[in-house]
C-alpha cells in the first residue's frame, strides 16, 4: 500500500489521528523494504541537497505515532517511496504527485484535531480544546511559581523542542516557543528581542542542525548571552566536541539522546531546576578493618 488508505473513517480524536498516522508510516516504511533509520536520514539528505535531515529522534517519533509538521511528513513520505517493494531505488515522486493526497488530507484532518498548546493546564484534558486567538506579538512572559523559559532550536528539530516545550510547561514554567506564540507577519527579530528581554533562561537544543551556517540559532545564543541570560544547553543527538564554537563547548550540558522518555523528561527538569546539595549525610566510603589485620605498617 503506497497510498494511505482513503478507505478509512476519519479519525474521531487527536489521539487516533496521531495513531493512525503512525501506523500508516509503519506500514509504508515496511512495504519498502524496512529501511533503518541511518538509511532514511542519508537519503532524506540527497532528496534536499543536504538541506534537511531525518534523524532518528524525529523517526522514532513519526513512526510511534506522535506530531510531525507538514513539511516533515510530507519529505518522510517521499523519502520512504523513494524505494520499491523490494527495497531498490525508484523514481523520487514529485512535491505535488497525487500519491501523496491523501497523506495531506490525513494530516489536514489530524491538524483540526490537534488542540492548542497554551490552551492547556498541567493535569488537565486538552482533548478537542479550540486554540485562543493569539496576539500579533508574542504573549507576555509571567509565571509567579516557574521560571521564564525561551526555547531555541534547529527547524529540524520541531519535535524535540516542543516535547521540550510541553516538559516544562507541565512542571509549571512558562514556556516561549515560536511554534506555539508567533504566527506569519511577525518580525523576527522583533519577537525575538521581546521573547528573550522577558526571560530567565534559553534552553538551547544541541544537534548537529543547530550548528549549521545560516541557522537563526547562533543569533538566539548570542543575543540571550548579551543579555547576561542563563544558558540551558540539552543535547538532543551527538554533536562532536570540535563542532561545537568554543564559548558554548566548554559549558556543563545535559544528553537527551538515547534515554528513554520517563528518564529525559527528568533529566530536562534537573537541567533546568538544578540539583539541590543533600540534605542528609554522603556515606562513608571507607569500611572497617576486619579485627585480625594490622592497623599500622610495622617499621624496622
Amino acid at each position: 500500500m503506497a497510498e494511505y488508505n482513503e478507505g478509512n473513517q476519519p479519525a474521531a480524536s487527536y489521539a487516533e489521528a496521531l495513531d493512525a498516522q503512525g501506523s500508516a508510516l509503519r506500514q509504508l516504511r515496511a512495504e519498502r523494504g524496512l529501511k533503518s533509520y541511518s538509511e532514511i536520514d542519508k537519503r532524506a539528505l540527497a532528496l534536499t541537497a543536504g538541506r534537511e535531515r531525518l534523524p532518528k529522534a524525529t523517526l522514532h517519533a513519526a513512526f510511534k505515532g506522535h506530531y510531525l509538521g507538514l513539511d516533515r511528513l510530507m519529505l518522510l513520505v517521499r523519502v520512504l517511496m523513494s524505494w520499491d517493494e523490494y527495497g531498490e531505488g525508484c523514481t523520487v515522486v514529485p512535491h505535488r504527485a497525487g500519491v501523496l493526497t491523501p497523506w495531506r488530507s490525513a494530516w489536514s484532518h489530524l491538524a483540526t484535531l490537534r488542540p492548542g498548546p497554551r490552551s492547556a493546564r498541567p493535569g488537565g484534558s486538552t482533548e478537542g480544546a479550540t486554540a485562543p486567538s493569539r496576539p500579533a506579538t508574542p504573549a507576555r512572559l509571567s509565571q509567579p511559581n516557574g521560571m521564564r523559559i525561551y526555547i531555541s532550536y534547529a527547524g529540524p528539530d520541531r519535535v524535540w523542542a516542543e516535547w521540550v516545550a510541553w516538559q516544562l510547561h507541565q512542571a509549571g514554567h512558562q514556556v516561549l516557543i515560536d511554534v506555539w506564540d508567533w504566527h506569519a507577519g511577525d518580525d523576527f527579530h522583533e519577537a525575538m528581542k521581546r521573547g528573550l528581554a522577558q526571560a530567565d533562561a534559553l534552553v538551547a537544543l544541541f544537534s548537529p542542525s543547530y550548528f549549521e551556517q545560516g541557522r537563526w540559532t547562533g543569533t538566539e545564543i548570542e543575543a540571550a548571552l548579551a543579555q547576561g541570560k542563563r544558558l540551558i544547553p540539552l543535547a538532543i543527538e551527538y554533536v562532536p566536541h570540535d563542532s561545537i564554537p568554543e564559548n558554548l563547548a566548554k559549558r556543563l550540558r545535559k544528553d537527551l539522546w538515547g534515554l528513554d522518555e520517563a528518564t529525559a523528561a527528568a533529566a530536562v527538569l534537573e537541567a533546568v531546576g538544578g540539583t539541590e546539595r543533600p540534605h542528609t549525610p554522603p556515606t562513608f566510603p571507607g569500611a572497617p578493618l576486619d579485627s585480625g589485620e594490622a592497623h599500622g605498617t610495622a617499621v624496622s
